[in-house]
């Protein structure tokens, strides 16, 4: 795993740091991207019209976790510059010493899962590996590297590279989104047996999601140029993967619709003004039986009061023009208030239709993807 090297692994990192100021312009930015993705940070910049760290930092639109981590690796920077002056005596360790090993055939898969602790019945509880003969599983089991993650560690984020999928051998996992308002969407807790990162290994592009260890566990790194030297040899996982993709992304569809429709009425709602309050407040008190009762109750006493009981000495007298005056003028004010209400509804229903298209149109565009990527991996088979 070239993440444990430390020269190759931070040469990555300061390569994706460049690539991030690049995109921002700005090493607060690009700090808190590297954290939380460019996505999140870029979104944030268009809620509050600023492309600084700190007035993002103030207006709260950041996960809690980037607030704290840019200013940690700030002050780290300072102490590393000057760890005396801090009271901190550093002393070099020795290189950890280690072997790797790439077997150049195949070795019995019994052999395998006792050297790196795993058995046998692990290795097929995979569901995407289920259909394998043994042959196949003998070969899949030369490409799996492993590594044990305690509770709470991050695995990847949402916009690292990575070019691996993790097939989960002990533990938990959880998937999860940060939002535009800055809320965890939980996509899935995944267990033994279960398998994630497969995006990024097929198309190659950064991560998709966060994974982060609910439960201490062992997970096995599969890099997508092993990958693609496996189904060479074996291409039925192709059918078992594109089975769980279309899984997922109906569980990530429904999930999605949940959310928009949720942040259709929250975006609504802090985007009302007081004069909107108010012609909701009119409309629906004009278009209830508490107004009807209110108007028949009202020209009653109207008319009762300056026919009967002042007698000629009404201030209204028959035929109530002052009555039908207050009564048109009523109706003059009221008609246009609940018009208001209603376009304010007709706005919302059309931004919550335009949200599904586009959720459906980036689903098609998904499948699409995916299904040319298998058909390219078909073609590449066929050739050889």
């Amino acid at each position: 795993d070239e993440r444990q090297d430390p020269e190759k692994a931070t040469r990555a990192a300061a390569q994706h740091l460049r690539d991030l100021y690049g995109l921002f312009g700005d090493w607060y930015l690009a700090m808190a991207a590297y954290n939380c993705g460019p996505g999140n940070v870029q979104k944030g910049i268009e809620r509050t019209g600023y492309a600084d760290f700190w007035e993002l930092y103030k207006r709260n639109v950041l996960p809690r976790e980037t607030k704290n981590y840019v200013p940690i690796i700030v002050a780290l920077t300072l102490i590393a510059k000057d760890a005396a002056h801090y009271g901190i005596a550093v002393d070099a360790e020795a290189p950890v010493p280690a072997d790797v090993v790439k077997p150049g055939r195949a070795i019995d898969l019994r052999l395998v899962a006792e050297t790196i602790d795993v058995d046998v019945e692990t290795l097929r509880a995979v569901p995407l590996f289920a259909s394998l003969d043994n042959e196949a599983a003998v070969q899949l089991s030369r490409f799996l590297s492993l590594r044990d993650y305690p509770s709470s560690t991050v695995v990847f984020r949402n916009g690292d590279p990575g070019d691996s999928m993790y097939l989960i051998d002990l533990g938990k996992v959880r998937i999860s989104l940060t939002d535009a308002d800055g809320h965890m969407i939980t996509l899935a807790e995944l267990e033994r047996g279960d398998f994630f990162g497969e995006m990024s290994m097929l198309d190659g592009h950064g991560r998709s999601a966060d994974a982060t260890v609910l439960e201490d566990a062992r997970l096995a790194k599969l890099t997508r140029e092993d990958f693609l030297s496996f189904i060479k040899h074996d291409p039925r996982v192709t059918l078992e993967l594109l089975t769980a993709l279309t899984r997922r992304l109906r569980h990530t569809d429904d999930l999605l619709r949940h959310r928009i429709a949720r942040n259709v009425n929250e975006l609504e709602a802090a985007h009302m003004k007081l004069s909107d309050r108010a012609a909701d407040v009119v409309a629906e008190f004009g278009g209830s039986w508490k107004f009807i009762i209110a108007a028949i109750i009202v020209l009653n006493f109207w008319v009762i009061l300056n026919s009967w009981v002042l007698l000629d000495k009404g201030f209204d007298p028959f035929p109530y023009i002052l009555l039908n005056l207050l009564i048109n003028m009523v109706t003059a004010l009221q008609a246009p208030i609940i018009m208001m209400s209603q376009n304010r509804q007709a706005l919302k229903d059309r931004l919550r239709a335009n949200l599904d298209y586009e959720l459906n149109l980036k689903n098609e565009l998904l499948l699409s993807d995916i299904i040319h990527r298998l058909d390219e991996l078909a073609k590449k088979k066929s050739r050889e």
